[in-house]
């Protein structure tokens, strides 16, 4: 069932474009802004309660249709729930795009704000260290996507999809209404992250150079003096630029050809982890089923 869901959902990917009326996440934004306006005059959605009762209602929800679901029409319902909320959680679509418009942007404006949406602020000026901070954006990226939505549904079902990708919009955006429950909802973000980011890592050692990705793997697995969001990157970011050898793409210096190059062995890399884990959840599916 779940390997369904999850081929369906990437084909949902393909279809829909990620600005579709579909993903629009405009509705739990209204909902956290009214409750920050309600109830935090007195901060009282500052700690983790804030991000408890954001999460809370709609994720119950979710778990409430998903249980009525279960096991109707033998089955399909349930399945297209979960096709639904985890089409709605990742987005590998938008992803593609961004990189794919890094490498189409032709002046150092269009560039510079191509290279914003995978970076976020600042840019690096530098054009070598711009691509080579935009591939490294890009690997660890996917992981918020794509590939930690689809761990928290295999771990939970719909339920684990939904409160991930809602945690992610709430960290995004919560700093918009109150900085403490922004603080509060990173962190909580960056404890969902750290399981499947060590799995992709891993993932990104066996789809590409193995050797080159072992020093990020063996260094940055565990940063006791770093944040759990800092450690996370620097796996991610560190053992993808290993496993696509990077630092050998661009010793030469800087040249124009190298953005295509790099940004798409980028892309490459995202696309077989994926493949990886797909590959993987067939095999434990058919373990499961002739067991």
């Amino acid at each position: 069932m779940s390997l369904i869901a999850l081929l369906a959902a990437l084909l949902v990917d393909r279809l829909l474009s990620p600005g579709h009326a579909f993903r629009r996440t405009d509705w739990f934004e209204r909902y956290v802004r009214a409750l920050v306006e309600r109830l935090n005059p007195g901060g009282l959605l500052d700690g983790g309660l804030g991000v408890a009762v954001a999460l809370l209602p709609p994720v119950a929800a979710v778990y409430l249709i998903s249980a009525i679901l279960d096991g109707a029409l033998f089955g399909v319902l349930s399945l297209a729930f979960s096709i639904l909320v985890l089409s709605y959680g990742m987005d590998l679509r938008s992803l593609e795009e961004d990189i794919d418009g890094y490498v189409e942007a032709t002046e150092a404006t269009a560039e510079r704000h191509a290279a914003a949406r995978l970076l976020g602020l600042p840019v690096p000026s530098d054009s070598l260290t711009r691509l080579r901070a935009a591939a490294r954006a890009a690997l660890s990226e996917a992981n918020g996507r794509v590939f930690a939505v689809v761990f928290w549904f295999l771990v939970l079902g719909p339920v684990g999809a939904a409160l991930y990708r809602l945690s992610r919009i709430l960290e995004h955006r919560g700093g918009d209404w109150s900085l403490a429950l922004g603080a509060r909802a990173a962190q909580w973000l960056a404890l969902l992250d750290w399981i499947p980011a060590r799995l992709l890592a891993v993932s990104y050692a066996l789809a590409g150079s193995l050797d080159d990705a072992m020093p990020a793997l063996r260094d940055n697995v565990w940063l006791p003096d770093e944040p759990v969001a800092v450690q996370n990157d620097e796996l991610l970011s560190g053992a993808g630029a290993g496993a696509m050898r990077m630092d050998e793409m661009t010793e030469r210096g800087w040249e124009p050809a190298m953005v295509s190059s790099v940004m798409g062995a980028a892309r490459d890399l995202i696309v077989r982890a994926l493949v990886v884990w797909v590959t993987l959840l067939a095999l434990l599916t058919l373990v499961h089923l002739f067991s």
